[in-house]
């Protein structure tokens, strides 16, 4: 306890913490008890009043740890300073002057920038002897000797932290819990061994980079050279005694459950080397009782995961570097273990194994048999975990997915699951097809005990693998709200992706739906008959090795539904009907009045109906691209394209009731066909009439518009666009081929209608044909290849 404070000092520091951390109270502190991270002046003031605040040795002298360069780094120059009355460094618990991931020299309190203003420390730096230690002692290749002080401010920045750590440390070991010991400082830690009670955290920081080129050591002097050598020898001798060290603290302080690292830190240092790496884990316990695992105690609890209690983990996050391909397969040498963590939460892993989470799937099967027999469940409860991020192996097949699914099918909330982990670079090239991805069509068992009634936010996508979604595995989603399903290809074929969902889906809650590739060409449209919440909706084909979408060609476009033997319907895959699934009727009447952003692309661009803008009034941004490499999928807009707006006189019913038979490709084109008729006719009839008494639909809200390939829309268009529908524009981009309209037109309607317009861009075709005369006479000139107004 302290003697000021009738709290324990634990609970002042994290008092002041908070208050530290929250801007709109952490004026209310001194800025000597606390540090904003990029204003060095204030650690200055810290760094001053902890200095001060301890005692003299024997009431007269100086403590020996206060350096003669920390004293000229952040002190004043005059003597006889008034000493603090208050001991602020009895507060230091936690001494992490550097931080152990990007040790930046150029981003802490001590570059030399700042310290080069300061006379005290200048006139430290000039003394002969001064540089001379450093030059021994610093990063090699600093040009010590240089007449310019701020060459080796680096040199300075290292001594500073190691001497300001030592100070802290050895004036308060006994309170000192987490530290970041500099390597090559180490040998002066071992007096403090056993004062240091209650040190649980340690991170070695290797602060100099000696691991270099051949080229970085030709640069070298002679001299330089003999201190890379000499630091080498101090290197492989420091790695020892950081063993030695933890061993003696685990000698001296058996009951203190230590972890320890030394990891890679950033700005190109080197690495503590894989046998250190392992006899230093070996010195160490189990991790006590974890509750959250990452990149700062993997390596710990992978050394004995066997040996740990793994009941109170709540979060496991395999961060890098530890989801690379040797590590992964590393994890699939490991005894199972992720069934002992009962109180899971929050997962985010790469797999190691096809049977991951089939213990929790045959959990929730046996308990499924044992509730239908009536029979009261003798098992424990099932891990409550909520949140699942799953990256996939290269051969995976989507049963992990299932089995996931199946067993926190009560409790998961967020699912997201990618496949673009890397093959192993040293496995023998393979032409082999990409292997299957499927989910939700193990033998009926998502079907049967999958209804993920919790989950709000489920996410696919692959690159490794062909993606197959059951066709029915959207009635299973009641509760969702974010939905995007993506298969990136190089190549589509026509074939592969003839999978069509039977019926629509019912999703009342869903507001983000994003589906690329073989999901797009599969959803069942009706289901947007059911969305009224949705506000975001992209649908299309990518290619994964070019800019440029994917559109079936021409003649394929009418046989899209249509499957060969056994395409899409894998003997494995469950059909709960006996009708062949086929391409469903996209209408484009959806009412989805809080749509804010519309992205379509490739044969949804293609067959893209403006009418469905009639009832979307608070769309704001809307993206056409039918952008193929082959270009062979022109598209026009007329004016009888642009809807008007429906009224008691002009309303037409343009879509009947969704059939109860099989829709065949045939039929399902004279459908569209007779809609599309039907609609021209109604327009024509209105264009015959006083066109002054039209009105075409009108999106106030609509801010950008972006239309992307063979696009052709004449100036009468544009004006009834600009003019009448979208007149509040502000980003405005026809590229990719769009054309029809002339430059004159062009820059006519959009600006004298875009009065709120920032930027505009148009296909190079339209100008392109345009003399200098004419591009000065329209106010055009020539910018960065092409041209500004």
């Amino acid at each position: 306890m302290s003697t000021t404070f009738p709290l324990p000092l634990e609970c002042l520091q994290i008092i002041l913490q908070h208050i530290a951390s929250q801007p709109e109270t952490a004026h209310l502190l001194s800025p000597t008890l606390h540090r904003t991270w990029r204003i060095e002046l204030a650690f200055r003031r810290l760094a001053w009043t902890l200095l001060l605040s301890i005692p003299l040795e024997d009431g007269q002298h100086d403590n020996p740890a206060l350096t003669d360069i920390l004293r000229a780094a952040y002190l004043p120059a005059r003597k006889n300073l008034r000493r603090s009355f208050f001991p602020y460094y009895a507060f230091i618990a936690d001494v992490v002057i550097v931080a152990a991931d990007t040790p930046r020299d150029d981003d802490t309190f001590f570059h030399g920038r700042f310290l080069a203003v300061f006379p005290n420390i200048i006139k430290h730096l000039n003394q002969p002897q001064v540089r001379e230690t450093l030059a021994a002692t610093a990063q090699p290749g600093g040009r010590f000797h240089s007449a310019k002080t701020v060459e080796y401010m680096r040199a300075v920045g290292l001594v500073l932290r190691k001497d300001f750590t030592w100070f802290l440390c050895t004036n308060n070991a006994e309170h000192i819990r987490s530290v970041v010991i500099p390597l090559s400082d180490i040998s002066r830690y071992f007096s403090l061994v056993g004062r240091l009670k209650v040190l649980s955290n340690i991170t070695f920081f290797i602060d100099l980079q000696l691991q270099l080129h051949n080229r970085e050591r030709s640069r070298f002097s002679p001299q330089e050279l003999e201190t890379l050598e000499r630091q080498l020898e101090d290197r492989a001798r420091h790695l020892d005694e950081m063993i030695r060290f933890v061993q003696k603290l685990r000698q001296c302080h058996p009951h203190i459950h230590m972890a320890a690292t030394c990891p890679r830190p950033g700005n190109r240092r080197d690495i503590c080397p894989e046998n250190y790496q392992d006899q230093l884990l070996q010195c160490l316990p189990p991790l006590n009782s974890p509750s959250i695992v990452n990149k700062s105690n993997w390596l710990q609890f992978a050394a004995k995961v066997q040996e740990t209690d793994l009941s109170r983990i709540k979060v496991l996050f395999q961060e890098p570097p530890f989801c690379g391909f040797s590590h992964v397969k590393q994890l699939a040498q490991w005894e199972p273990f992720l069934h002992r963590c009962c109180s899971l939460d929050s997962i985010d892993i790469y797999t190691w194994s096809e049977d991951l989470f089939q213990w929790a799937a045959n959990e929730r099967r046996n308990a499924t048999v044992e509730i239908a027999a009536g029979r009261k469940l003798t098992m424990s409860p099932p891990v409550p975990l909520r949140l699942a991020k799953i990256n996939c192996g290269p051969q995976s097949d989507g049963r992990q997915v299932d089995d996931l699914m199946i067993g926190f099918s009560e409790t998961l909330e967020s699912l997201d699951i990618t496949s673009h982990f890397q093959r192993d670079p040293y496995a023998p090239a393979s032409n082999d097809p990409l292997p299957e991805f499927k989910v939700g069509s193990r033998g009926g068992d998502v079907a049967r005990y999958c209804k993920l009634v919790r989950l709000t936010r489920f996410t696919i996508s692959t690159r490794n693998h062909f993606l197959r979604v059951d066709s029915f595995f959207l009635h299973r989603l009641p509760s969702v709200e974010y939905l995007v399903l993506k298969h990136t290809r190089e190549r589509y074929s026509v074939n592969e992706i003839a999978c069509w969902s039977p019926t629509p889906g019912i999703l009342p809650r869903l507001v983000h739906i994003n589906l690329e590739g073989t999901p797009a060409i599969s959803f069942h449209p009706d289901t947007l008959h059911h969305t009224p919440n949705l506000v975001y909706l992209k649908l299309g084909l990518l290619s994964a090795i070019t800019s440029h979408i994917f559109i079936p060609h021409a003649g394929d476009l009418d046989d899209v539904g249509q499957e060969e033997d056994g395409a899409g319907s894998p003997a494995s895959m469950p059909m709960p009907t006996t009708q062949p699934p086929t391409k469903s009727i996209w209408s484009w009447n959806w009412e989805l009045r809080k749509l804010g952003t519309l992205e379509l692309n490739s044969v949804f661009a293609y067959k893209f109906r403006f009418r469905l803008l009639e009832k979307t009034p608070n769309l704001r941004m809307l993206a056409l691209n039918i952008n193929t490499q082959e270009r062979q999928h022109p598209r026009t807009i007329r004016l009888c394209d642009l809807p008007l707006v429906s009224n008691s006189t002009t309303a037409i019913t343009l879509v009947s009731s969704p059939p109860t038979v099989t829709v065949t490709p045939q039929l399902q084109e004279q459908n569209e066909s007779a809609i599309d008729q039907k609609l021209r006719e109604h327009q024509q009839q209105h264009q015959q009439r006083d066109l002054q008494n039209d009105e075409h639909v009108r999106l106030p809200l609509l801010e950008s518009l972006y239309m992307n390939g063979d696009w052709s829309l004449s100036n009468e268009v544009l004006s009834v666009m600009f003019r009448e529908m979208m007149p509040n524009i502000a980003r405005l981009m026809m590229r990719g081929g769009c054309r029809g309209f002339t430059l004159e037109g062009w820059i006519k309607e959009t600006s004298g209608n875009l009065h709120s317009l920032t930027s505009a861009l148009c296909s190079t075709e339209v100008y392109a044909t345009a003399g200098p005369a004419e591009l000065e006479a329209l106010g055009l000139g020539k910018v960065d290849g092409g041209f500004r107004r």
